[in-house]
């Protein structure tokens, strides 16, 4: 009964916060545009804040923990295998280059970022995130990089590298991790007078996501596209997690490497895999459906992973 608890705690302010988004949406207190907006501030400062302070607070030798090092390389294996997986069956259900690339994105690019840092931070609370915000700083980049070299690939356009790590380099969770990254090699100290402010500033970051994620819920043609979102949910939030955790319980993934590996095998597709699939020409429709589908799921299917892990003593 405790376990469930945890676990209904756990899923419960998730669905409170994206309900309470979708209701000021309703209500027309936010709109599309407001909401872009909002999604924009929360990216590039808060969430920046929040994974710049995280990587600050690691403990001392973090950054060089060879359990660290095994989780990157096993997330590495593991992108390989989801996204064979999803071109060998999506490619098989259709022949179209808007909807392929769009489906095995929706599947291999987690919401590692939203979710995964906050059930990390749930569990264990701040400053105990190391292997998640370690994966942020080193995963999230490589999934905007395959992004856009797959929505390129299958709209027949070609592949500008240096565009790419130029964005890569800009994006503003790859640079709050870089100075946190810089502080603790360095041992730079910040004066509390400033991380203050910081930290308060971080701690906005994830409940604003949540109520942007719930005011962005729409569901335009579900129906016409429900056989690829059947097939993308059952993949991204029942296949792949269940091989992913199960091996990597097997190589003695416990507590926040578990979950860490949670977080980028477990959660739903990345808000931002839609934004970039429609300003790329790909199936938008479909892309937010996925995104939207599979976060509503993953509020379930989360309840049950940590029930299990808890019950089993490996979280």
């Amino acid at each position: 009964m405790e376990n469930m608890l945890l676990s209904l705690s756990l899923v419960f302010p998730m669905i409170f916060m994206m309900t309470v988004g979708y209701i000021l949406k309703k209500a027309k207190i936010v709109d599309d545009h407001s909401l872009g907006v909002m999604n924009k501030v929360q990216f590039r400062a808060f969430m920046s804040l929040l994974i710049f302070y995280n990587i600050y607070e690691l403990p001392s030798g973090s950054l060089s923990n060879q359990s660290n090092f095994f989780l990157i390389g096993y997330t590495l294996i593991l992108i390989v295998v989801e996204m064979t997986v999803s071109y060998a069956v999506y490619s098989r259900m259709t022949n179209d280059p808007k909807k392929i690339p769009v489906m095995i994105q929706g599947t291999y690019r987690t919401n590692l970022v939203i979710f995964g840092m906050s059930i990390a931070q749930f569990l264990f609370g701040d400053g105990n995130v190391g292997p998640t915000v370690i994966l942020v700083s080193t995963i999230v980049p490589l999934f905007n990089v395959i992004a856009v070299i797959l929505l390129e690939v299958y709209r027949g356009g070609k592949v500008n590298v240096k565009k790419i790590l130029v964005e890569v380099l800009k994006n503003p969770l790859i640079v709050g991790a870089v100075l946190g990254m810089i502080c603790i090699i360095f041992k730079i100290k910040i004066p509390k007078m400033i991380m203050s402010p910081v930290i308060s500033m971080s701690k906005v970051a994830t409940p604003l996501a949540f109520v942007i994620l719930g005011g962005s819920l729409t569901l335009k043609s579900i129906m016409k596209n429900m056989k690829y979102l059947i097939a993308v949910n059952f993949v991204r939030l029942f296949f792949i997690p269940i091989l992913a955790m199960g091996i990597g319980i097997k190589l003695g993934f416990r507590d926040q490497t578990l979950i860490a590996l949670f977080g980028v095998s477990a959660t739903p597709a990345a808000v931002s895999s839609f934004n970039m699939a429609k300003d790329m020409g790909a199936d938008g429709d479909l892309a937010a459906e996925i995104v939207v589908t599979t976060s509503l799921i993953s509020i379930l299917t989360t309840f049950l992973w940590i029930f299990l892990l808890k019950n089993y003593g490996l979280i």
